[in-house]
């Protein structure tokens, strides 16, 4: 299991959400004045598509509070 890195998880409080198991390879990036958020989320396998999207959607939320114009893409990985 990819080990959680304590800065990703003070950044990024989505790693608090009870239906995230682990928040990991969280990248950050600026190509001229866009914003480029990555991460990966490991979540129930058991869940149906339609619960991890929403999820995901949640992920996003919570991001564009910190970062409003963020592209931000997430990667829903099953436990």
């Amino acid at each position: 299991m990819p080990r959680q890195e304590p800065q990703a998880r003070r950044v990024f409080p989505t790693a608090a959400l009870p239906s995230v198991e682990n928040c990991h390879r969280v990248r950050i990036r600026h190509s001229g004045p866009q914003v480029f958020v990555d991460l990966h989320v490991l979540v129930d396998g058991g869940q149906s598509l339609r619960t991890v999207h929403d999820l995901t959607e949640q992920i996003e939320q919570i991001i564009a509070k910190i970062a409003p114009d963020a592209d931000v893409t997430v990667h829903p990985e099953p436990v």
